[in-house]
């Protein structure tokens, strides 16, 4: 309930002291405690007063909400009208009565916003990825080949779709080559590639590489709360990387073969050309360059799964995967699942071999590529990422206790302990 009376009335303002009585009403939300104010300078110049009525919103409560369900500003306020009634009141009840002695000058000021975060933080991400972790150990073998494989077909969508737009853009229907930037062929390659693992992230389904880095952190920082109900052993993740591996082998080889093959999709030119080339740029006799190619494009995939499990919502997801696929791709990086595909696909398109060979064979596919390539995948995603993120966000010292000086521990001790309250009688205080 309140107390108002007017006490400015100059230059076009209306200045009223209000004693707010902690009156409660029908609504039991509203607290108690007393709180006496003087209401924010109320301007009359934009307002239309003709009828003698003032402007408000209606009863103010002490978290800065009207009664009425307005929003309460420093002007949402309640203005008395002449003949003692309010305007805007809803079911509150208010009354102009003569001013408390007790009043103070204060002003009423809005509620501070709180703000909402569309993303986690990284500690909250790095737990998300081993708890991610610890439930793919747990799945059966068959769940997670099965998933392995629409992960290896989703990833052989992608690369499809790499193939039909930067090979369109690297020569004519006849294969001759068409003056066009190799930079731009790069950016629309990787432009397009990205839909492949936003497919995995969306659907669930088992990608190794990027398992690579979730089953790590599991095994590093997992806490025996999972599915499993127990601490992720090396043979879990042996498991899991290995039937998603032949899943994803699996998943891709459909692909390239009923989808792309026998579809037409990429046998006529300038795309046969296009499989061609990219295969053979990716046969490398030395594993050096292939070996840090692949680190250094797993680190980027964890990067994407990174971003999408920090996302929380669905263009958060895709932004965060597209940025880092799209770097690995454009920079031509190489990556195990994806090479399933795009080296396939040139071997069913007739592709010459190294060394003056007719064609690509397995034993090329898999010695001058896929080997070397898995590996650097692997090493690229556990020293530079598994490990690294859970040194920062998961590893405990097991020394720090024990390098605590006896001040640094009283110190902490006297900080954690609480504060007793003045004793009141010895103090002479009321």
């Amino acid at each position: 309930m309140f107390n108002a009376a007017v006490t400015d009335r100059t230059a076009g303002t209306l200045a009223i002291d209000l004693d707010i009585l902690g009156d409660r009403g029908a609504d039991p939300q509203l607290a108690p405690t007393p709180l006496a104010g003087r209401v924010h300078t109320y301007t009359h110049a934009n307002c239309n007063h003709a009828n003698g009525h003032s402007h408000g919103h209606g009863l103010i409560t002490p978290n800065g909400n009207s009664a009425n369900g307005h929003y309460a500003t420093k002007t949402d306020s309640l203005l008395p009208l002449p003949n003692g009634s309010s305007e805007g009141c809803s079911d509150a009840s208010s009354r102009s009565r003569t001013p408390s002695s007790t009043s103070s000058s204060v002003s009423v000021a809005a509620p501070a916003k709180t703000a909402i975060m569309a993303f986690k933080d990284p500690t909250s991400v790095y737990r998300a990825l081993v708890a991610s972790g610890e439930q793919k150990c747990a799945m059966p073998w068959h769940t997670c080949f099965s998933l392995g494989v629409s992960a290896g077909a989703y990833i052989a969508i992608g690369g499809l779709l790499s193939i039909v737009v930067a090979g369109g853009l690297s020569a004519d229907s006849k294969g001759n080559a068409v003056p066009v930037g190799v930079g731009l062929v790069k950016f629309a390659a990787g432009a397009v590639f990205p839909v492949g693992l936003m497919l995995v992230v969306m659907t669930g389904s088992e990608l190794c590489t990027g398992n690579m880095q979730n089953v790590l952190f599991a095994l590093l920082g997992g806490t025996g709360s999972g599915s499993a109900g127990r601490r992720v052993t090396w043979r879990d993740a042996a498991n899991n990387l290995f039937w998603s591996y032949v899943g994803n082998l699996a998943g891709s080889l459909l692909v390239a073969y009923f989808f792309a093959y026998l579809t037409d999709t990429v046998t006529a030119e300038p795309w046969k050309t296009y499989t061609h080339t990219l295969a053979l740029g990716k046969l490398v006799p030395h594993w050096g360059r292939l070996f840090l190619k692949a680190v250094m494009c797993n680190v980027l995939v964890g990067l994407a799964i990174w971003f999408s499990a920090a996302a929380e919502d669905v263009v958060g997801k895709v932004l965060g995967i597209w940025w880092p696929i799209f770097t690995f791709v454009a920079c031509g990086y190489e990556h195990s699942i994806a090479n399933m595909f795009f080296i396939p696909i040139a071997m069913l398109n007739s592709a010459p071999g190294l060394a003056g060979k007719t064609f690509i064979g397995a034993d090329d596919f898999i010695a001058h590529n896929l080997l070397p390539v898995t590996v650097g995948n692997f090493i690229g995603t556990a020293l530079l990422n598994a490990v690294f993120y859970y040194a920062a966000y998961g590893w405990t010292n097991p020394w720090a206790a024990a390098t605590t000086t006896p001040a640094a521990a009283a110190a902490s001790a006297a900080t954690a302990a609480p504060t007793k309250p003045a004793d009141t009688a010895s103090s002479g205080r009321p």
